[in-house]
């Protein structure tokens, strides 16, 4: 090739990357409609009212942008959860996604148009990388690897068995055809229905719009060994990583497990076995390099969540990974939204689990696995996408509903830290769909290269064997293409209004004008899709707020919103003081009643329509610590209960870890039997709560007995406020006590007397103080 020929070349696929780009982006005005049209004032919908994980993650972009600005230091000290510390950790950071919206929010001031940006260019540059990685994979194959990789180092392939053959010049260098089967490839990554359904989380879809960008220069670094190559593969790695701790788990592993495969199963050049294994040693030692660099980055951002695991004990149930994984049936099911097959489907167990890749991709994808079998390449991406699938159903895998055999993502539980805690493995299936597009884009390739004139003339049904070879094979490209966003097409998206800049609600703009680092709650308080509102309203003046809704509650939570329910009562006003708290946002209209009469200690301080600020007035001596008594242990005591006796035992065993549970919602009736053994003279209980901070009886009587037969009763009452205060003194462990006069005692039965509480009814170890 000439340098003139060479040069058109380059400048035809160029043109060829600008038209791609510029299509994507059409698609994704397309695909997100109506979006386009009010970006500056729409999130993504629950119902009537915006999504609260839209509401959350655009909070944590503003609060990032605020910070960083005005005190960096305290960049995790969030002014949510007050008067909690680190509460940023209890979600994604989102930190990656800050070059795309922060320059946004710093010339608009608008986190929601900042937040949807974010969300519109990650399906561009998603597709778009794609698009890049697929070309660059069919063009370096188209141009000799296929050689490679059957043992041919000069010259076509000879050998009549062989499955992958050199058919002579080839089609996939002109440009026109290679554009097509890239552009397949992005829109079966981009447009998939998995990422469709994750539109709420910004962070997932920033993400994983540079995972194809880390695997192209890992791809690029293997072919030309440019180190600057390598370094902009640890580059998009670590963009990836630092948009979501999810991505940074297992988009971490994947992509270091993909960089493993692809050099061990890489074409070998044909050169001396001294060389190939000082290559080999090379590539190893970069593959270890890689994977120590990307953590090495990655560790000071995530510290604060160590710290948050440290402080607070936050733990994964076992069931709750099992529940988050996908199911084989996932991947044939797509929500009720899609246009083509949401009436035919089943659906997904929930937004987690939309794993469909459509049949477009399966077909190509399958057929470049039949055909190209015998290719290193395939098998890489092969390999990939089997392993990427297993992932994705957990620690154990299910199949229609059924579990069945022990999962591999079993061993990343138990090898590897910080896998325990990933709630939804089911997103490993994103890595699957990227490998399956491109097995796909290799396919759709390899059908095009393979169709000879005479194939075509045969079909009897085909009447355009008069066309061009390349111009029947970018029309079987183009409907490819067409089919794919036939498949993947869901719109309208639902989205709801949110209030910006001056059509915020006057309270807030009261708030940002009220000098001070002042702490206010939001009533209703403990309603999901609210406090996720009072989150981002909380953007127009910065107080600290008690509200929140992140990844974790806080262990006060359940008390708090008890509490918080009979606001002004005097248990109220008690908990707003030991919490510091100066102003309440009361809602009547969303809490269903007046506030009612004020006692002394609160006034109101504005009212802004049916809006009520309430002012708290300083008293009261904070959080109040626990007794300094002396708790024994119930030794040589039996439990009983009505709900899960078998597990009574667990409340004595001396373990926090354990506990007896209900294992459904409180009512009334239910109880918790302890027989001493003999007689003993007691003066209180204690009953610890462990990690189950808000599984405490909403309401009790505590009664004694000698016999088992005659009962007295002891205490009667509520203990909101003990756990509320324990919370902030042992959050590891809250407790509540329950004295009563001295009584000679040998039974001691606890009953819940309120009619409903959403909670179950937990107890992790029980202690008594003697007399």
């Amino acid at each position: 090739m000439t340098d003139v020929s060479r040069f058109a070349f380059h400048v035809s696929r160029a043109k060829g990357h600008v038209f791609a780009l510029a299509l994507f982006t059409l698609l994704a005005l397309a695909m997100t409609y109506p979006q386009a049209y009010v970006m500056s004032s729409a999130l993504r919908a629950s119902g009537k009212a915006a999504h609260e994980d839209a509401l959350l993650n655009t909070w944590i972009l503003a609060w990032d942008v605020h910070a960083l600005f005005h005190h960096p230091a305290r960049l995790f000290d969030a002014n949510i959860y007050h008067p909690r510390q680190n509460t940023l950790a209890y979600s994604h950071h989102l930190l990656g996604v800050l070059p795309i919206a922060g320059p946004v929010i710093l010339l608009t001031g608008n986190p929601v148009l900042a937040h949807n940006v974010a969300v519109m260019l990650s399906f561009v540059l998603a597709g778009w990388g794609s698009y890049l990685l697929v070309s660059h994979l069919v063009a370096v194959w188209d141009d000799g690897v296929r050689n490679a990789e059957c043992g041919v180092r000069n010259g076509p392939i000879q050998n009549p068995k062989s499955k992958i053959q050199n058919h002579g010049p080839s089609l996939i260098s002109h440009p026109s055809s290679l554009w097509w089967v890239a552009v397949l490839a992005g829109v079966l990554y981009a447009f998939c229905p998995f990422r469709l359904s994750h539109y709420q989380h910004v962070q997932f879809l920033v993400g994983t719009q540079w995972l194809p960008f880390a695997l192209l220069f890992l791809e690029k670094w293997l072919k030309d060994r440019r180190w600057r190559d390598f370094a902009l593969a640890i580059l998009f790695s670590f963009l990836m990583a630092m948009c979501s701790l999810y991505l940074a788990l297992l988009g971490g592993f994947f992509v270091s497990f993909f960089f493993l495969v692809r050099l061990l199963i890489a074409p070998r050049p044909p050169r001396s076995e001294i060389w190939h294994l000082k290559s080999e040693i090379v590539s190893l030692l970069a593959w270890l390099a890689f994977c120590l660099l990307v953590a090495a980055f990655l560790v000071p951002f995530h510290l604060p969540y160590l710290r948050f695991q440290r402080e607070l004990g936050f733990a994964r149930e076992p069931r709750d990974i099992v529940e988050g994984s996908a199911d084989l049936r996932d991947y044939i099911a797509v929500s009720e939204t899609n246009k083509l097959y949401g009436a035919i489907l089943p659906h997904p167990s929930s937004s987690e689990c939309e794993l469909f890749p459509g049949l477009v991709a399966v077909a190509c994808a399958a057929f470049a696995v039949w055909r190209l079998r015998r290719s290193r390449l395939v098998v890489v991406y092969g390999l990939c996408a089997l392993a990427a699938l297993a992932l994705s159903m957990g620690p154990t895998l299910k199949l229609w509903g059924h579990e069945t055999l022990p999962g591999p993502y079993r061993l990343l539980g138990l090898f590897l830290p910080g896998y325990s805690g990933v709630r939804i493995p089911a997103r490993f299936g994103i890595f699957f769909q990227l490998m399956l597009s491109v097995l796909a884009g290799l396919g759709l390739a390899e059908w095009m290269r393979g169709r000879s004139k005479t194939e075509l003339q045969s079909w009897p049904t085909l009447q355009f064997h008069w066309m061009s070879r390349l111009a029947r094979g970018c029309l079987v490209a183009v409907s490819a293409v067409t089919l794919a966003v036939l498949e993947y097409l869901a719109v309208p998206v639902p989205l709801a209004h949110v209030p910006v800049g001056k059509d915020m609600p006057e309270a807030y703009r009261w708030l940002a004008r009220q000098p001070g680092d002042l702490a206010l709650v939001e009533i209703p308080y403990g309603v999901t899709r609210l406090d996720a509102f009072y989150m981002y309203a909380s953007t127009a003046h910065w107080k600290r707020l008690v509200n929140g809704a992140s990844g974790y509650d806080p262990p006060e939570r359940a008390a708090l919103r008890l509490l918080m329910y009979e606001f002004p009562s005097k248990d109220s006003l008690e908990a707003l003081r030991s919490l510091g708290v100066d102003y309440v946002v009361f809602h009547p209209d969303l809490a269903g009643r007046e506030p009612g009469r004020l006692p002394d200690g609160l006034e109101v301080a504005e009212t802004f329509g049916q809006d009520v600020v309430v002012k708290v007035m300083r008293g009261g001596a904070g959080v109040q610590p626990p007794s300094s008594s002396a708790w024994a242990s119930p030794a040589g005591s039996t439990a009983s209960a009505s709900h899960a006796p078998e597990r009574a035992h667990l409340a004595l065993d001396g373990n926090l870890q354990t506990c007896w549970s209900t294992g459904v919602s409180q009512s009334a009736g239910m109880w918790f039997c302890l027989d001493l053994g003999a007689p003993r003279t007691l003066a209180g209980l204690r009953f610890s709560l462990g990690i189950r901070a808000g599984d405490f009886p909403k309401e009790y009587r505590l009664e004694g007995s000698l016999d088992g037969q005659r009962w007295q009763t002891l205490a009667e009452g509520r203990p909101w406020l003990q756990v509320l205060q324990s919370c902030f003194v042992t959050p590891m462990n809250p407790s509540f006590e329950i004295p009563f006069p001295v009584t000679q005692v040998r039974y001691l039965r606890i009953t819940q007397t309120a009619k409903r509480f959403d909670y179950c009814w937990s107890i992790a170890e029980v202690g008594l103080l003697e007399r």
